[in-house]
């Protein structure tokens, strides 16, 4: 199938998928020190729930707004890569007044965080749709699902290393907690200053401008009813806002009214990384095979039990199979949502097309993290142990309605797929392939620990050294078998 790929040699086309993964990575050690433990950070500093929900909706809003002028900006730089390296560079360098907060700004914590996280969201946002457009000229239309499951898989193993990295960090901190925050944003931000590196490294193709291409905000709305692409984000708008009536909360419901320690917060919230690492090549094969939006359809069918499995327990290991159930659910839908796009937008309209998309996607953000705040402070606990169950099953509510209302406004727009009808592939999706990808997995973890554990003894035996030092000695040699 044809490249969406203008200028740019094949050889040097590799090279920069390879050096994009990097840079994935790099960005997800951000994410794993930075951007999970910001909510952490605002309930240590005495944030209350309606401050919370400030904190998730303000830079939401400016980050909807912000990308309209980032698609416009594009059309008079014309260099993606120009633009993406200096918002990267101010993206990193947020985390230094971030850090500074309980040191010099106590009294006044929530209005600085909420400030400066929010010019932190809008330097990102700025990115993302010259990214989008940068990547969609750069990834084969028949390799997107392949490409980023596998991105996605390494980035997310990188985000779970980094998330219980971080958590350990701030369990060795826990008599001096902002002194750990300070060391975990650091780390965050070189982690940034990393992934701009790689960026640098990567060749741009050439990007297609056209004057005929741009089309205004209120273009798009006139449009949207009859557009398919138009009906997709109508979609993922108002399920984000019905989402995020419950999603900043649930890690206020982690700390604040469990008092789980920062220990067992990470090894739940790593929970959903790890299980993302393990389904992201089966989401890929699956999207590359029967379409994208066919396999969104069976993801979003799931989304709103994540909300009701809260409500049964409270024990830290019903809350991690939760977790990992979220993160086999989201990480299917975010990668073919993400994927729908390159599919339903020509090149020269990508990157408007995404700015509008997040634009109104961030409006419902906006008003769904603000929503939540008022509700999680004046909800009744009912016969919960925390008023938030409730706002979480009013989230599960409106999500389902949201899904059996719009999923199947917007079609598929690819031919070159297999059929297969609608409920088989909900099975198959859900039930039947990932039991024969769990059997699968399960024996590669079996096996690697077997494997290992008699080297490991075999060591011991030898020289009378530590398990680690078992393993350094393995590790070395088979480096030197490789050479």
């Amino acid at each position: 199938m044809k490249a969406r790929v203008v200028g740019l040699p094949e050889k040097e086309r590799q090279k920069s998928l390879k050096y994009s993964i990097l840079d994935g990575a790099a960005f997800s050690a951000t994410t794993g020190f930075g951007n999970s433990f910001i909510q952490p950070f605002a309930i240590a500093l005495g944030l209350n729930n309606i401050q919370i929900g400030f904190l998730s909706s303000i830079p939401s809003l400016i980050t909807a707004v912000s990308q309209v002028f980032s698609a416009r900006l594009l059309d008079v730089v014309k260099n993606r890569k120009k633009l993406m390296l200096r918002f990267a560079l101010l993206h990193g360098l947020m985390w230094i007044p971030i850090i500074f907060i309980p040191f010099f700004w106590a009294e006044l914590a929530g209005i600085y965080l909420i400030a400066f996280v929010s010019i932190y969201a809008l330097f990102d946002s700025m990115i993302w749709p010259v990214w989008m457009s940068f990547m969609g000229d750069l990834v084969k239309r028949d390799e997107e699902g392949r490409y980023f499951g596998k991105r996605n898989e390494i980035t997310g193993l990188v985000a779970l290393f980094s998330s219980f990295t971080a958590g350990m960090i701030l369990s060795y901190f826990t008599g001096s907690i902002f002194i750990g925050f300070a060391v975990i944003f650091f780390i965050a931000m070189a982690a940034r200053f990393i992934s701009l590196f790689f960026l640098t490294k990567q060749i741009e193709p050439e990007y297609e401008f056209s004057e005929t291409a741009y089309f205004s905000v209120t273009d798009f709305l006139k449009r949207m009813p009859e557009s398919n692409f138009g009906k997709f984000v109508a979609f993922k708008s108002l399920l984000s806002f019905a989402m995020n009536i419950a999603s900043p909360f649930f890690i206020v419901y982690m700390l604040r009214d469990l008092h789980l320690s920062y220990f067992y917060f990470t090894v739940i919230i790593s929970a959903s990384a790890l299980t993302n690492i393990f389904s992201m090549p089966y989401w890929g094969k699956l999207a590359d095979r029967y379409g994208n939006k066919h396999v969104m359809t069976a993801c979003a069918a799931l989304i709103p039990l994540y909300p009701i499995l809260w409500l049964f327990s409270i024990d830290p290991l019903w809350l991690i199979l939760v977790q990992m159930f979220g993160g086999f659910v989201f990480s299917g839908f975010d990668l073919t949502a993400a994927n729908f796009i390159f599919d339903s937008t020509s090149a020269p309209k990508r990157a408007r097309c995404t700015a509008y998309l997040y634009l109104f996607e961030g409006i419902a953000v906006f008003a769904g993290a603000l929503t939540g705040g008022f509700l999680a402070t004046f909800l009744p606990k009912l016969f919960f142990v925390s008023n938030l169950i409730t706002l979480f099953l009013v989230s599960a509510v409106l999500r389902g309605t949201v899904i059996a209302s719009l999923v199947n406004s917007f079609k598929e727009k690819r031919l070159d797929l297999e059929e297969i009808p609608e409920r088989k592939l909900f099975w198959t999706v859900v039930a039947v392939e990932p039991m024969h990808g769990l059997k699968r997995e399960l024996k590669v973890i079996e096996r690697f620990f077997v494997d290992n554990t008699k080297a490991i003894e075999r060591e011991i035996e030898k020289d009378g050294k530590t398990a680690v030092g078992g393993f350094r000695k393995i590790i070395k040699k088979r480096k030197r078998k490789k050479k």
